[in-house]
């Protein structure tokens, strides 16, 4: 039995060679290509939760937990919590659906005394508009990261 997934010797005679050729082309059409299948979409609804795994040199390694609380046609808030130097961390943020969509700032910090929104900004992840311009033309996604927070 020849199995596909191992190459054929060279050392193998020219009959076993001339055999595989003939079969060649009927079972490489039975294995061609796969059709990539799209990207998953995860909807935003309230419960979804990501893990994220931080390195800091000067504060250790830690998790951080983001937590979709509300979904609504204006907004969505979401909850960061994480343990960062043997402190538990609770921060609770709301990005409007058009920053969602539109805002070029981006502000992945978080600390205890921050206010909810951050207009114009996004948090646990880029817009719309940043991300599309960044996956069509890379490196031009005019970001404009905000450093300051527990997260850095």
């Amino acid at each position: 039995m020849i199995s596909l997934r191992l190459p054929v010797a060279l050392a193998a005679g020219a009959a076993l060679v001339a055999g595989v050729a003939l079969l060649a082309p009927s079972l490489l059409a039975a294995q061609a290509k796969p059709t990539p299948s799209p990207a998953p979409i995860v909807p935003l609804v309230a419960g979804l939760m990501t893990v994220s795994a931080v390195h800091q040199p000067e504060k250790g390694d830690y998790e951080t937990i983001l937590e979709v609380d509300a979904v609504s046609a204006r907004s969505f808030g979401y909850t960061v919590s994480g343990n960062v130097e043997d402190r538990r961390m609770t921060i609770k943020r709301t990005v409007s659906t058009e920053d969602l969509a539109h805002a070029h700032g981006w502000n992945p910090r978080y600390n205890e005394d921050d206010p909810e929104t951050y207009p114009g900004t996004t948090g646990g992840t880029l817009s719309a508009d940043v991300a599309s311009a960044g996956s069509t033309n890379p490196g031009k996604g005019a970001l404009t990261p905000i450093t300051a927070g527990f997260l850095r």
